[in-house]
């Protein structure tokens, strides 16, 4: 068990279920180079742009937790994709850890729909709006664009929005867990 696993295994067995395990879908379409992204329309992020997920329910492998949030935030189906990457977000003045499953799905069906949550927008490769993401998406999206997988580990002092205080970079991305505990 890679040690990442292991870290939200022991999240879990604690009783904790705020979020220690996300996941998140990046879509791409590599033949007119863009990507679509979402505008958060209520709670947590509202107002900025991301790609589309959520909480790893119980029992559900990372990868379907991601298909399920594409469809249920943008009416899309996930038809090919794979795992690229996570991100590791440290909030020290909370005490909290949250694990990020990324995905980049390269083939979908369907449309994009405005649903209750997002309003999904295609954005050029060369006209990211980076000012209106999260602040550490600027240190993982580049890497994810250009195929290559990762790990990256965030640290925030507080704030949700504000600047990381140090972000490490691994060329590497862990071992995906099968299923959540």
């Amino acid at each position: 068990m890679h040690p990442i696993e292991a870290q939200v295994a022991e999240y879990f067995s604690k009783g904790k279920r705020a979020r220690p395990a996300l996941t998140l879908a990046m879509v791409l379409d590599t033949a007119g180079e863009r990507i679509l992204l979402g505008l958060k329309k209520r709670k947590l992020g509202a107002g900025y742009y991301n790609g589309f997920g959520g909480v790893v329910e119980v029992g559900e492998s990372v990868e379907d937790a991601a298909k399920r949030e594409l469809f249920e935030e943008s009416g899309l189906t996930y038809q090919t994709g794979h795992y690229s990457g996570l991100l590791e977000i440290v909030y020290k003045d909370w005490n909290e850890r949250i694990f990020i499953y990324i995905f980049t799905v390269t083939a979908t069906t369907g449309e994009p729909i405005e649903t209750e949550e997002m309003t999904p927008a295609w954005f050029p490769l060369t006209a990211i709006p980076y000012p209106q993401m999260w602040p550490d998406d600027h240190f993982w999206l580049p890497l994810l664009l250009v195929g290559q997988e990762f790990h990256v580990r965030c640290t925030y002092e507080k704030g949700l929005f504000e600047t990381p205080q140090l972000c490490l970079i691994s060329s590497h991305a862990p071992v995906l867990p099968a299923v959540s505990p």
